[in-house]
């Protein structure tokens, strides 16, 4: 496995880590907020998978995000100067 293909695996597997420990925030934020009794079954069922699957989603957009920076800052580094 190339370098770059490691690199983007192991920014990959990050981003998604980290946007499972997002989801799991909110859902306990979520739950910390709303009343017991104003949740019905189904929303108190589902509600861990939204935020858990919201938080995936948000990793993909970081991983999206940092592939993006990576592959544009070789383009804003200073140049050498000519002799």
């Amino acid at each position: 496995m190339s370098r770059l293909r490691l690199g983007l695996l192991l920014t990959l597997i990050g981003s998604l880590a980290l946007g499972v420990i997002f989801g799991i925030i909110f859902h306990r934020l979520f739950l910390s907020n709303v009343p017991q009794q104003w949740l019905s079954s189904f929303q108190a069922n589902t509600a861990p998978f939204s935020f858990i699957g919201t938080g995936l989603v948000l990793g993909v957009l970081i991983w999206g995000w940092a592939v993006l920076v990576a592959s544009l800052a070789p383009r804003f580094r200073r140049r050498p100067d000519k002799p």
